[in-house]
């Protein structure tokens, strides 16, 4: 499938914390991401921030308890970045940043820090610095590829690991959360540009909203 490329946008040099969040997990993804050819890609590349982010890095690690040298962390990022100058190169989805944040957190001990001060940060936090509230814009903005056409090829179903991961998401952001304010969050994360399920697929997949709650770990919550 054609690839296409995109001028450069501007430097987001308020939010290079996060630029850095999404090279160092695309790098850690990026032999599992969509293969090249299974959906158009525009190509972006972006210079590089002047600034040194290693103290705000370790300060950041530190408050939530995680003792990796910052120094690997940027070098695992810089060869992200590098992954992704590469013509064809890998769509990383909102799904798999949040599986390999996850992940990360879990192998490295982290303790809960609060709301956009835990870095890696959510793909929410990411949309919001990055994107305007959006997925394809915020990878645009970090110079990493984007889907032109929005959900790749052949990913219009999602596996029970997939609607597991979801409900475990939204479990650590929202414990008690009803039905109708998962359905609100979830439509952000959709219109975002995430290819996720709807609020409709996922209780049809559990057969229930407290059957889906509990497959993420959350507490017992309204059906409404």
């Amino acid at each position: 499938m054609e690839t296409t490329s995109a001028s450069a946008p501007a430097p987001h040099i308020g939010h290079p914390l996060t630029e850095i969040a999404l090279h160092f997990l695309y790098d850690r993804i990026r032999a599992d991401a969509v293969p090249s050819g299974t959906a158009a890609v525009d190509h972006v590349q972006r210079p590089q921030a002047n600034t040194d982010p290693t103290e705000e890095l370790a300060a950041r690690l530190s408050a939530q308890g995680i003792t990796v040298d910052p120094a690997g962390i940027l070098a695992r990022a810089a060869a992200g970045r590098a992954a992704a100058a590469v013509p064809g190169a890998a769509v990383m989805s909102v799904q798999a940043y949040d599986r390999a944040r996850t992940h990360w957190l879990g192998e490295v001990g982290a303790q809960a820090a609060p709301g956009e001060r835990a870095w890696p940060p959510t793909s929410q936090t990411v949309m919001k610095h990055l994107g305007a509230g959006r997925w394809n814009p915020a990878l645009a903005a970090a110079g990493l590829p984007t889907a032109s056409t929005g959900r790749p090829a052949g990913a219009t179903r999602f596996s029970a690991a997939d609607y597991d991961g979801l409900m475990v998401r939204y479990a650590q952001e929202d414990p008690t959360g009803s039905f109708t304010a998962f359905s609100t969050w979830l439509s952000a994360l959709r219109s975002g540009g995430g290819n996720l399920p709807s609020p409709a697929a996922v209780r049809r997949h559990y057969g229930s909203w407290s059957a889906a709650r509990a497959a993420g770990g959350g507490a017992p919550a309204s059906e409404r």
